[in-house]
């Protein structure tokens, strides 16, 4: 699917085809124990995400894929790190951003284990630096998840958060 998806001519937007026909078999493809079948499936969404342009269908396809997340429907580390991996490559748009962030504030008091931790703080860190760069205002419910990340007690995921935050203020005006 990605040697197909960028072979097709940047005017064409996929949004439609993607949420209507692609996510659904796409999402439980990621949530296989095959990690061939799993990362290519995260990668597939990778490709197809990057043609979507619509953005109300945008956010519906970020909704389906960061619902299971914050229900806790996605129980393997490896399946939220391909979940984290297919947000990350949501188009950036200030409505589809800001939902992102905030479906991202009550998975992280829960997560466990530290690579989802960085991966999913990597699709959460590209969605707010692009809201803080738009001058959209964050909530201080993620401002409070944010400062929780960096006092964590546990010192991997503290570091983890303090270098991911830092890099979002190092690389915003």
């Amino acid at each position: 699917i990605p040697p197909f998806s960028s072979s097709l001519p940047e005017e064409i937007d996929l949004s439609e085809l993607v949420q209507t026909r692609f996510s659904k078999h796409l999402l439980t493809s990621m949530k296989s124990n095959n990690v061939a079948v799993r990362q290519g499936a995260a990668d597939s969404f990778k490709s197809l995400l990057s043609r979507c342009k619509t953005e109300s269908l945008v956010q519906k396809i970020a909704t389906e894929i960061i619902g299971p997340l914050k229900t806790q429907k996605i129980t393997a580390p490896e399946h939220r790190i391909a979940y984290a991996q297919a947000l990350s490559a949501v188009p950036l748009s200030a409505d589809v951003s800001k939902g992102i962030v905030q479906g991202f504030g009550p998975l992280f008091a829960r997560e466990s284990n530290e690579a989802a931790l960085e991966e999913e703080l990597k699709a959460f860190n590209t969605h707010l630096a692009f809201l803080i760069k738009s001058s959209v205002k964050v909530s201080d419910d993620i401002i409070n998840t944010i400062v929780k990340g960096i006092s964590e007690k546990r010192i991997p995921f503290r570091k983890i958060w303090q270098l991911n935050v830092g890099e979002v203020l190092w690389t915003s005006d």
